[in-house]
C-alpha cells in the first residue's frame, strides 16, 4: 500500500514535470512572437510605413 503511494507520487511528480516544461514551451513560442510583431510595429510607426 505505501509503495503504490511512493510510486503514484513519482509518475504524478514526473508527468506534472513534462506537461510543465511542454506548455512553458509552447508559452514562451507566443511571447516571442507578439514581441516580435510589437517591435516590426514599433520599427514601422517611427519609419512611417503603415501596417498591413
Amino acid at each position: 500500500m505505501v509503495i503504490n503511494i511512493i510510486v503514484a507520487i513519482l509518475v504524478s511528480a514526473i508527468s506534472n514535470k513534462i506537461l510543465a516544461a511542454y506548455t512553458f514551451k509552447v508559452i514562451d513560442g507566443y511571447v516571442k512572437d507578439v514581441v516580435e510583431t510589437a517591435k516590426e510595429s514599433i520599427r514601422n510607426a517611427y519609419s512611417g510605413k503603415r501596417a498591413t
